[in-house]
């Protein structure tokens, strides 16, 4: 079977690396420049340097047998890392950055970045896509949509009105990051800093990202938590960068940082997943993967894309 995966972040990307692995024809597509949906890592270039930010999910740990096989053969081909500074004593990353271990997943599989699918269309030949200019080349036998709920379910009401509406109760809560850059004189203090110093203050995690295996420069991540974010969801992103900069570097007793940069996940953490009678249709020949059906971790998610892609696969024997 010629299968589209709509979604490059760990659901979509494990999706494909199952179907493919079972000898089938697998694109996948994504809205964004590059693979990791929330694992992505955000790249900043200067005059002088370039430095990069996990400024989504920080880490992942395991507490299930499938994706702590998956974690660990990330790490054995060294897409991944323990990480001494996380909140949990068994925190992993991806090196890197943690969309190493999206990329690990894709490896050898087709991918097209900057393609938003905006329509769905079957005819004789299999499911056709549609974009924002133009239609997006080739049929396909079936699909995986592996994106968050509010963008899949109007994608999917149009041709299964009854698997949207129930997907449409999920619920995610909204996160403002803010990216920080210090000179290096400043590692010490980032290094020093505990996760939980700024929760009267509105941020639910502090990450000294230049602190991960394989990082480079004093680089800080703060996610403000979900209210805060909330109330600020619609304000523009330089004014939230210099409103938790200029809270939060006083009351760590943090030198002014070079650079400030705020990053906004309109859909960041699952606030009420849900949970479908089944996670494939044959009949319309349309799977669906995310952590808006399985849990708010990135296990969750993996679980979600393992699930679709070996119904798909059991499907097309």
């Amino acid at each position: 079977m010629k299968v589209a995966v709509i979604g490059a972040g760990i659901a979509g990307a494990t999706a494909a690396r199952t179907l493919m692995s079972a000898g089938h024809d697998v694109v996948v597509i994504d809205k964004s420049r590059g693979p990791g949906g929330r694992m992505a890592t955000r790249r900043v270039t200067t005059p002088t340097h370039t430095i990069t930010f996990d400024h989504g999910a920080p880490f992942t740990t395991a507490a299930r047998a499938p994706f702590a096989a998956f974690l660990k053969a990330a790490m054995d081909d060294e897409q991944a890392s323990h990480w001494a500074g996380a909140p949990t004593p068994d925190g992993v990353v991806g090196v890197p950055g943690m969309s190493a271990l999206v990329r690990h997943q894709l490896d050898g599989i087709e991918t097209a970045y900057g393609a938003r699918v905006t329509a769905l269309s079957r005819g004789p030949n299999g499911w056709s896509l549609s974009g924002e200019d133009a239609a997006i080349a080739g049929t396909f036998d079936a699909l995986v949509l592996a994106i968050p709920s509010p963008q899949l379910v109007p994608l999917l009401a149009p041709v299964l009105p009854e698997a949207a509406h129930q997907i449409a109760a999920a619920r995610y809560h909204p996160c403002w990051a803010v990216l920080m850059e210090f000179e290096a004189a400043a590692h010490d203090a980032l290094a020093a800093l505990r996760h939980d110093e700024l929760e009267a203050m509105g941020i639910a995690l502090i990450a000294y990202n230049g602190g991960k295996p394989q990082r480079h420069g004093a680089t800080l991540v703060m996610h403000a938590d979900p209210q805060w974010s909330q109330d600020n969801l619609e304000q523009d992103a330089p004014d939230i960068a210099a409103d938790i900069t200029s809270r939060a570097v006083p009351a760590l007793h943090l030198p002014e940082p070079i650079s400030a940069k705020a990053h906004r996940w309109r859909f960041s953490r699952v606030a009420h997943a849900v949970s479908l009678p089944r996670w494939f249709d044959e009949a319309s020949m349309i799977g669906f993967a995310g952590d808006w059906s399985s849990g708010d971790t990135i296990e969750a998610a993996y679980e979600s894309g393992l699930r679709v892609g070996e119904a798909v696969v059991e499907a097309g024997r």
